[in-house]
């Protein structure tokens, strides 16, 4: 026979490496950036250090980065 977990709380059956539909989730984050994806200059370090990075972090990178760029090419544009 074999032992079946169960929650602490409900006492229900728990599934382990059950898969979850994609409908589940509300939002579905973007595809993670490489560093060959940034402007130049946006990361100082390494592809390896950029990999180890949250997925999340390397977004943000990128999305600063593209703001900074933005920012550069108006001002010099001469659009405040």
């Amino acid at each position: 026979m074999t032992k079946t977990d169960r929650c602490e709380i409900t006492g229900l059956p728990i599934a382990h490496d059950a898969p979850t539909p994609k409908n589940f989730w509300s939002y579905q984050a973007g595809r993670v950036p490489r560093v060959d994806d940034l402007p130049p200059g946006a990361f100082k370090g390494t592809q390896e250090q950029f990999e180890q990075l949250s997925p999340g972090m390397r977004r943000e990178i990128e999305r600063y980065a593209k703001q900074r760029l933005a920012r550069q090419i108006m001002k010099h544009a001469g659009t405040p």
